[in-house]
């Protein structure tokens, strides 16, 4: 559960940054990071539960990149789900559970900073899976080697 939850932990408080530079913010108040946080145990969780489904793994003979936009697409749907329940929970708290909520969600959410939040969302869940697909091409030890060691490490001449 570790590497993806500290992924997207890093992920998250990213975009709550930029959503506070698009805001016009020039801050980031408490509960910006507490949501991040949240938001971070939250995906890296979902997608623990998303990989123990058995219908994620339907690409894994076929090319990688088959797998990697299969599970950016399934992430992304998932990863969609909750961002929209995070902006309905507030609406649901001032005006209880009824068919005025969506007319207010529609009308009171900042569409363009919603949309662009999730296209970063999908660009880091590519990334992720981007990156799982290597790690496991290659092993983790050598992963590790190659970026963190620099006996063992990439270099310009190798491209």
């Amino acid at each position: 559960m570790l590497p993806p939850t500290i992924f997207f932990f890093v992920v998250f408080h990213l975009i709550a940054f930029l959503r506070a530079l698009m805001d016009e913010q020039y801050g980031i108040n408490i509960s910006s990071y507490v949501a991040a946080t949240i938001g971070a145990l939250v995906v890296g969780k979902a997608i623990l539960l998303a990989d123990a489904l058995p219908f994620v793994n339907l690409f894994n003979k076929k090319a990688a990149i088959y797998s990697v936009i299969w599970k950016t697409c399934l992430y992304a749907t998932i990863a969609f789900l909750f961002q929209l329940i995070e902006e309905l929970l507030p609406h649901i708290s001032k005006q209880g559970l009824n068919l005025k909520v969506i007319d207010s969600l529609i009308e009171e959410t900042q569409w363009p900073s919603f949309i662009a939040t999730h296209i970063l969302v999908i660009l880091f869940i590519a990334l992720y899976n981007v990156a799982t697909v290597a790690v496991n091409a290659i092993g983790s030890k050598t992963f590790i080697q190659m970026f963190f060691n620099a006996k063992h490490g990439y270099s310009a001449k190798e491209s």
